[in-house]
């Protein structure tokens, strides 16, 4: 059997080596920090999903959009999730149709979450999941 090759972008180096702990026991993965060369990437190791992480910052956030608008546009294009730890989007669904994405990951999430969140954004979309460590915390603020 195939496994299906992963592009985790992630810029931050923590978070991207865990991430890897969590995903490659499921997944070929290949890990860029955002603004290396993704596009260049894809197309040479014939990624096939890609998970990109939303940074903190506004420019930084819109030049990770662009990314994922320009790997929709390749001939054969990777499924595209992506993980926002701030949970920043209020409609993601709309969002993602606009983008062209396959997934949209809110929050903390465990290591269960994000390998669920790659599996079913490897079988197609819309995949829109919010993380439970987030939830958990929301509740605790707001005293549920």
């Amino acid at each position: 059997m195939t496994r299906t090759t992963l592009l985790l972008i992630e810029p931050d180096a923590r978070t991207r080596l865990a991430r890897v702990s969590a995903l490659q026991a499921h997944f070929d993965v290949a890990t860029l920090a955002l603004g290396e060369e993704t596009v260049r990437r894809v197309r040479k190791d014939r990624v096939s999903l890609v998970l990109l992480s939303l940074p903190r910052g506004t420019s930084a956030m819109e030049a990770a959009l662009r990314t994922a608008r320009v790997l929709k546009t390749d001939r054969r294009p990777p499924r595209v999730g992506l993980t926002d730890r701030w949970g920043r989007w209020d409609s993601p669904a709309d969002r993602l149709e606009l983008l062209g994405a396959e997934g949209y990951l809110a929050g903390d999430v465990s290591d269960a979450q994000l390998l669920a969140f790659a599996r079913a954004v490897s079988q197609g979309g819309p995949t829109v999941m919010q993380g439970e460590l987030a939830r958990g915390l929301l509740d605790r603020l707001l005293r549920r």
